[in-house]
């Protein structure tokens, strides 16, 4: 009692930060509880579950033309978000035709959110001009664009002649 009489401040501040502590636990969240994996076939089963969903190919598009197959990656961006929800409602084909002889274009029946900046293009660019019309590049162009996204190991030789001239009608759907 002596103490408590010679210290009250320091008696005090011991019982408030007690009281605090017990007060901040109460309502601290409780972390999920997660099952051990017990087999090396789960564990397996786990890391390659984890992989598949941190890969590109989560954000990954199918083009299909002229009995061609290619993949293209889709841009982290509103755009590419907004062309990946609405790829999940169905495949998308679009007429694409020639313009300038570095690009096929054609027009998409809704518009996309725009994120235009200042972009030299590359063959196998997805580009999105004006929001509403996709192109496909086949060669360099410089101008204020949205990136879609890019077609893997695009060669502008090749993907100008898999597209063929004139028109051609793409489909883009999740593979």
């Amino acid at each position: 009692m002596k103490m408590i009489q010679r210290f009250p401040c320091l008696w005090l501040a011991a019982v408030f930060a007690v009281l605090l502590c017990a007060c901040a636990t109460a309502d601290a969240p409780i972390p999920p509880q997660t099952a051990p994996i017990e087999t090396e076939g789960e564990l397996t089963t786990a890391m390659e579950h984890t992989e598949q969903t941190a890969t590109p190919e989560s954000r990954a598009v199918l083009l299909r033309f002229n009995g061609t197959e290619m993949l293209a990656d889709i841009a982290k961006n509103s755009s590419g978000d907004a062309f990946l929800a609405w790829l999940a409602e169905g495949p998308i084909t679009v007429s694409m035709e020639d313009y300038g002889n570095f690009e096929k274009v054609g027009p998409l029946s809704r518009t996309l959110p725009r994120n235009d900046e200042p972009i030299t293009t590359e063959a196998g660019d997805l580009i999105l001009y004006l929001g509403n019309r996709i192109t496909v590049y086949y060669d360099t162009n410089s101008w204020t664009f949205t990136r879609l996204g890019r077609i893997r190991d695009a060669d502008g030789g090749t993907l100008k002649a898999a597209l063929g001239s004139g028109t051609v009608e793409i489909t883009f759907s999740l593979p």
